[in-house]
Protein backbone atom coordinates (compact mmCIF):
# COMPACT_ATOMS: atom_id res chain seq x y z
CA UNK A 1 0.00 0.00 0.00
CA UNK A 2 2.88 2.30 0.86
CA UNK A 3 4.44 1.63 -2.54
CA UNK A 4 1.17 2.54 -4.27
CA UNK A 5 0.91 5.75 -2.28
CA UNK A 6 4.48 6.68 -3.05
CA UNK A 7 3.86 5.98 -6.72
CA UNK A 8 0.77 8.21 -6.68
CA UNK A 9 2.72 10.98 -4.97
CA UNK A 10 5.42 10.79 -7.58
CA UNK A 11 3.09 10.70 -10.63
CA UNK A 12 0.11 12.70 -9.35
CA UNK A 13 0.41 15.31 -12.09
CA UNK A 14 0.15 12.59 -14.75
CA UNK A 15 -3.13 11.34 -13.27
CA UNK A 16 -4.36 14.90 -12.94
CA UNK A 17 -3.64 15.48 -16.62
CA UNK A 18 -5.45 12.25 -17.56
CA UNK A 19 -8.50 13.25 -15.50
CA UNK A 20 -8.38 16.70 -17.08
CA UNK A 21 -8.26 15.19 -20.56
CA UNK A 22 -11.26 12.95 -19.81
CA UNK A 23 -13.29 15.85 -18.35
CA UNK A 24 -12.34 18.10 -21.27
CA UNK A 25 -13.36 15.40 -23.78
CA UNK A 26 -16.74 14.99 -22.11
CA UNK A 27 -17.36 18.74 -22.02
CA UNK A 28 -16.23 19.07 -25.63
CA UNK A 29 -18.59 16.29 -26.68
CA UNK A 30 -21.47 18.05 -24.92
CA UNK A 31 -20.61 21.37 -26.59
CA UNK A 32 -20.32 19.78 -30.03
CA UNK A 33 -23.67 18.06 -29.56
CA UNK A 34 -25.21 21.35 -28.42
CA UNK A 35 -23.69 23.20 -31.38
CA UNK A 36 -24.94 20.53 -33.79
CA UNK A 37 -28.43 20.75 -32.31
CA UNK A 38 -28.41 24.55 -32.55
CA UNK A 39 -27.31 24.37 -36.19
CA UNK A 40 -30.07 21.88 -36.92
CA UNK A 41 -32.66 24.14 -35.27
CA UNK A 42 -31.37 27.14 -37.23
CA UNK A 43 -31.71 25.22 -40.49
CA UNK A 44 -35.22 24.11 -39.58
CA UNK A 45 -36.12 27.71 -38.73
CA UNK A 46 -34.66 28.91 -42.02
CA UNK A 47 -36.65 26.26 -43.92
CA UNK A 48 -39.81 27.37 -42.11
CA UNK A 49 -39.30 30.99 -43.14
CA UNK A 50 -38.61 29.91 -46.72
CA UNK A 51 -41.94 28.03 -46.65
CA UNK A 52 -43.62 31.21 -45.40
CA UNK A 53 -42.02 33.06 -48.33
CA UNK A 54 -43.42 30.59 -50.86
CA UNK A 55 -46.89 30.77 -49.30
CA UNK A 56 -46.94 34.58 -49.22
CA UNK A 57 -45.76 34.67 -52.84
CA UNK A 58 -48.63 32.36 -53.79
CA UNK A 59 -51.08 34.62 -51.94
CA UNK A 60 -49.75 37.75 -53.64
CA UNK A 61 -49.97 36.14 -57.09
CA UNK A 62 -53.66 35.60 -56.40
CA UNK A 63 -54.03 39.16 -55.12
CA UNK A 64 -52.43 40.54 -58.31
CA UNK A 65 -54.79 38.44 -60.44
CA UNK A 66 -57.82 39.60 -58.44
CA UNK A 67 -56.76 43.25 -58.65
CA UNK A 68 -56.51 42.98 -62.44
CA UNK A 69 -59.96 41.39 -62.68
CA UNK A 70 -61.53 43.98 -60.38
CA UNK A 71 -60.02 46.91 -62.28
CA UNK A 72 -61.10 45.37 -65.58
CA UNK A 73 -64.68 45.31 -64.31
CA UNK A 74 -64.69 48.91 -63.03
CA UNK A 75 -65.77 50.66 -66.30
CA UNK A 76 -68.67 48.22 -66.70
CA UNK A 77 -69.88 48.92 -63.18
CA UNK A 78 -69.73 52.65 -63.89
CA UNK A 79 -71.55 52.37 -67.22
CA UNK A 80 -74.21 50.03 -65.81
CA UNK A 81 -74.94 52.39 -62.92
CA UNK A 82 -74.93 55.47 -65.15
CA UNK A 83 -77.18 53.76 -67.69
CA UNK A 84 -74.71 54.33 -70.53
CA UNK A 85 -73.77 50.72 -71.32
CA UNK A 86 -74.96 49.88 -74.83
CA UNK A 87 -76.37 46.54 -75.91
CA UNK A 88 -73.35 46.05 -78.19
CA UNK A 89 -70.96 46.57 -75.26
CA UNK A 90 -73.01 44.20 -73.12
CA UNK A 91 -72.88 41.45 -75.75
CA UNK A 92 -69.10 41.83 -76.06
CA UNK A 93 -68.61 41.83 -72.27
CA UNK A 94 -67.98 38.33 -70.89
CA UNK A 95 -68.10 39.49 -67.26
CA UNK A 96 -71.22 41.68 -67.40
CA UNK A 97 -73.70 38.95 -66.59
CA UNK A 98 -71.93 38.09 -63.33
CA UNK A 99 -70.92 41.53 -62.06
CA UNK A 100 -73.36 41.36 -59.16
CA UNK A 101 -72.44 37.85 -58.06
CA UNK A 102 -68.74 37.40 -58.87
CA UNK A 103 -66.57 36.35 -55.92
CA UNK A 104 -62.87 37.01 -55.52
CA UNK A 105 -61.58 34.69 -52.78
CA UNK A 106 -57.93 34.11 -51.87
CA UNK A 107 -57.06 30.45 -51.35
CA UNK A 108 -54.27 30.77 -48.82
CA UNK A 109 -52.12 28.12 -47.17
CA UNK A 110 -50.28 29.54 -44.17
CA UNK A 111 -48.85 26.25 -42.85
CA UNK A 112 -45.39 27.75 -42.36
CA UNK A 113 -46.61 30.49 -40.04
CA UNK A 114 -48.93 28.09 -38.19
CA UNK A 115 -46.05 25.69 -37.56
CA UNK A 116 -43.81 28.51 -36.36
CA UNK A 117 -46.22 29.97 -33.81
CA UNK A 118 -46.94 26.48 -32.45
CA UNK A 119 -43.32 26.11 -31.33
CA UNK A 120 -43.21 25.91 -27.48
CA UNK A 121 -40.68 28.72 -27.08
CA UNK A 122 -41.98 30.97 -29.85
CA UNK A 123 -42.97 34.48 -28.87
CA UNK A 124 -42.96 37.86 -30.59
CA UNK A 125 -41.00 40.44 -28.63
CA UNK A 126 -41.72 44.18 -29.03
CA UNK A 127 -38.50 44.60 -31.06
CA UNK A 128 -39.17 41.58 -33.31
CA UNK A 129 -40.15 43.60 -36.40
CA UNK A 130 -39.92 40.60 -38.74
CA UNK A 131 -42.48 38.44 -36.97
CA UNK A 132 -44.66 41.47 -36.19
CA UNK A 133 -44.76 42.20 -39.93
CA UNK A 134 -45.63 38.61 -40.83
CA UNK A 135 -48.28 38.51 -38.10
CA UNK A 136 -49.81 41.76 -39.40
CA UNK A 137 -49.86 40.31 -42.91
CA UNK A 138 -51.76 37.20 -41.84
CA UNK A 139 -54.15 39.34 -39.79
CA UNK A 140 -54.91 41.39 -42.91
CA UNK A 141 -55.39 38.18 -44.90
CA UNK A 142 -57.29 35.96 -42.46
CA UNK A 143 -59.33 38.64 -40.69
CA UNK A 144 -59.70 41.82 -42.72
CA UNK A 145 -59.82 40.35 -46.24
CA UNK A 146 -61.88 37.38 -45.06
CA UNK A 147 -64.35 39.73 -43.38
CA UNK A 148 -64.77 41.76 -46.57
CA UNK A 149 -65.40 38.57 -48.56
CA UNK A 150 -67.93 37.49 -45.94
CA UNK A 151 -69.76 40.81 -46.22
CA UNK A 152 -69.87 40.61 -50.01
CA UNK A 153 -71.04 37.01 -49.83
CA UNK A 154 -73.87 38.00 -47.48
CA UNK A 155 -74.83 40.83 -49.85
CA UNK A 156 -74.98 38.41 -52.77
CA UNK A 157 -77.19 36.03 -50.81
CA UNK A 158 -79.54 38.87 -49.82
CA UNK A 159 -79.87 39.92 -53.45
CA UNK A 160 -80.57 36.35 -54.52
CA UNK A 161 -83.30 36.06 -51.87
CA UNK A 162 -84.77 39.40 -52.99
CA UNK A 163 -85.04 38.38 -56.63
CA UNK A 164 -86.26 34.93 -55.69
CA UNK A 165 -89.30 36.33 -53.87
CA UNK A 166 -89.84 39.60 -55.71
CA UNK A 167 -88.81 38.80 -59.25
CA UNK A 168 -89.05 35.03 -59.76
CA UNK A 169 -89.09 35.50 -63.52
CA UNK A 170 -85.46 36.62 -63.25
CA UNK A 171 -84.35 33.02 -62.83
CA UNK A 172 -85.95 32.06 -66.12
CA UNK A 173 -83.89 34.59 -68.05
CA UNK A 174 -80.80 32.37 -68.25
CA UNK A 175 -82.34 30.56 -71.20
CA UNK A 176 -83.09 33.87 -72.94
CA UNK A 177 -79.89 35.97 -73.35
CA UNK A 178 -81.76 38.87 -74.92
CA UNK A 179 -84.28 39.07 -72.06
CA UNK A 180 -81.40 38.82 -69.55
CA UNK A 181 -79.57 41.67 -71.28
CA UNK A 182 -82.66 43.88 -71.31
CA UNK A 183 -83.28 43.19 -67.63
CA UNK A 184 -79.71 44.07 -66.71
CA UNK A 185 -79.67 47.24 -68.77
CA UNK A 186 -83.13 48.51 -67.78
CA UNK A 187 -83.81 47.29 -64.22
CA UNK A 188 -83.49 50.04 -61.60
CA UNK A 189 -83.23 47.35 -58.91
CA UNK A 190 -80.33 45.73 -60.68
CA UNK A 191 -78.52 49.08 -60.96
CA UNK A 192 -79.07 49.66 -57.25
CA UNK A 193 -77.67 46.22 -56.49
CA UNK A 194 -74.60 47.01 -58.61
CA UNK A 195 -74.14 50.33 -56.78
CA UNK A 196 -73.98 48.53 -53.44
CA UNK A 197 -71.75 45.85 -54.89
CA UNK A 198 -69.45 48.50 -56.35
CA UNK A 199 -69.08 50.15 -52.95
CA UNK A 200 -68.08 46.92 -51.21
CA UNK A 201 -65.74 45.95 -54.04
CA UNK A 202 -63.90 49.20 -54.76
CA UNK A 203 -64.17 51.21 -51.56
CA UNK A 204 -63.47 48.36 -49.18
CA UNK A 205 -62.20 45.07 -50.65
CA UNK A 206 -59.86 46.69 -53.18
CA UNK A 207 -58.34 48.89 -50.47
CA UNK A 208 -57.86 45.86 -48.22
CA UNK A 209 -56.17 43.89 -51.00
CA UNK A 210 -53.75 46.72 -51.80
CA UNK A 211 -52.84 46.99 -48.11
CA UNK A 212 -52.38 43.22 -47.99
CA UNK A 213 -50.05 43.35 -50.99
CA UNK A 214 -47.98 46.11 -49.38
CA UNK A 215 -47.70 44.19 -46.10
CA UNK A 216 -46.86 40.92 -47.86
CA UNK A 217 -44.17 42.55 -50.02
CA UNK A 218 -42.64 44.09 -46.90
CA UNK A 219 -42.60 40.71 -45.14
CA UNK A 220 -40.93 39.02 -48.13
CA UNK A 221 -38.22 41.68 -48.21
CA UNK A 222 -37.49 41.33 -44.48
CA UNK A 223 -37.32 37.53 -44.62
CA UNK A 224 -34.99 37.68 -47.64
CA UNK A 225 -32.59 39.90 -45.72
CA UNK A 226 -32.52 37.73 -42.60
CA UNK A 227 -32.79 34.29 -44.22
CA UNK A 228 -31.34 34.57 -47.74
CA UNK A 229 -31.73 31.58 -50.03
CA UNK A 230 -28.54 29.62 -50.65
Amino acid sequence: MKKVWNHLKEDWYKYLIEVGVVVFSILLAFELDKWSQNQSEKEELKDTYHLIVEEIKWDLEQVDSILVRIERARPYFDKFIAGTLTSEEYKACNMCKGLATSRYPIKSSNNGWKNLIKEPHFQISPKDTLNHTIDDYYYDLNVRAAKEMEIMGADIMENIKHFKFNAPAYYKLDSDPLAMMNFHLESAEYKNMLSIRRYFLYERYLVTLKGLKTQGTKALSMIARKYPVG
